[in-house]
């Protein structure tokens, strides 16, 4: 499957490119400190993708919901400000991964395994395992993002989404509504899974200078 191919997916959000881009440029500066962030969160080498083709991928094998994506910024913004996490190019790849799984866990219907999702992400179930553990201790399992709070990141993905669209001349795709919570339940891995190996409106912090 192209990665053309994968945009038409209904897990593929239209603000992934957008999010990529504010990810990467925190990772530029996060880069310039120098110094190691975690332990836990970071990695021992620079993984060979890019952030946006990683969230991509993600959107092909995880099935999970567009609505995801944003709220895995808000985990990671909230991460960010309660520990004080700088994004680099060693840790940026592991904390999407966890937000999105995270965020798959909280927000939709359906979800799966961490064996699933760390093979998704390329790295070991127990690292997986160790993530997930690790950020609900750092963020006080706090998991509620309320329709306000995403509305306000999804505005400003949504204000870079029209201007890209306007500059090449093109019908912007509608933004992922929210939808009504509901139960949950995991599930078996899918198929064709990858192989284990307000009114006065206030940007969201991580979009702060963007």
């Amino acid at each position: 499957m192209s990665h053309r191919d994968v945009k038409q997916l209904p897990s593929y959000s239209p603000y992934i490119p957008y999010i990529a881009q504010l990810l990467t440029s925190l990772c530029k500066k996060g880069d310039a400190l120098g110094t190691q962030q975690s332990d836990t969160y970071d990695g021992l080498k620079v993984p060979p993708i890019s952030v946006e083709d990683y969230m991509a991928r993600w959107a092909k094998y995880s099935g999970c919901s567009p609505e995801c994506f944003i709220i895995a910024v808000a985990y990671i913004d909230r991460l960010s400000k309660g520990v004080g996490l700088s994004l680099t190019s060693l840790n940026v790849h592991r904390v999407l991964l966890t937000a999105l799984a995270l965020a798959a866990k909280t927000r939709d219907d359906i979800y799966y395994s961490n064996k699933y999702y760390a093979a998704i992400g390329g790295i070991k179930l127990t690292d997986m395992n160790r993530l997930e553990t690790q950020w609900l201790t750092d963020t006080n399992w706090d998991m509620l993002v309320a329709p306000e709070e995403y509305e306000q990141y999804r505005r400003e993905f949504e204000r870079h989404h029209q201007f890209h669209a306007r500059q090449h001349g093109q019908g912007p795709r509608p933004p992922p509504a929210v939808r009504g919570e509901g139960g949950r339940r995991g599930s078996s891995t899918p198929r064709g899974s990858p192989r284990v190996g307000g009114s006065s409106f206030s940007k969201p912090s991580l979009c702060q200078g963007e």
